[in-house]
């Protein structure tokens, strides 16, 4: 479920993930893909695998952000989303008369 701001309503974000690809290559998964950013590089770069030690040289790189569908991050700050909407909220219940009961 999606949660809002108690404050100001504003609703979670998505839960994404980043994936990095290099030169051509195209998102093989079956995620949404939400946000898009390419890369292009006048020169090159050579690229060294530190596993297998294979070099691969770099012009293009394609960040994919992508989601699930259904994820969402949870409120950074309990039913609030900044500090500033917890206080704003504080405030203005204390002015409406709430007060706290011991």
């Amino acid at each position: 479920m999606r949660e809002t701001c108690a404050n100001c309503g504003k609703k979670a974000a998505k839960d994404t993930d980043m994936i990095r690809l290099l030169n051509d290559e195209e998102y093989q998964g079956n995620l949404q893909i939400v946000r898009k950013k390419v890369q292009m590089s006048e020169g090159y770069h050579v690229r060294t695998d530190l596993v297998t030690g294979e070099q691969t040289t770099v012009t293009k790189i394609t960040d994919v952000w992508v989601w699930d569908g259904e994820s969402y991050e949870p409120l950074r700050y309990g039913y609030f989303c900044t500090l500033r909407c917890a206080q704003s909220f504080a405030n203005g219940a204390y002015a409406a008369g709430f007060r706290k009961v011991e």
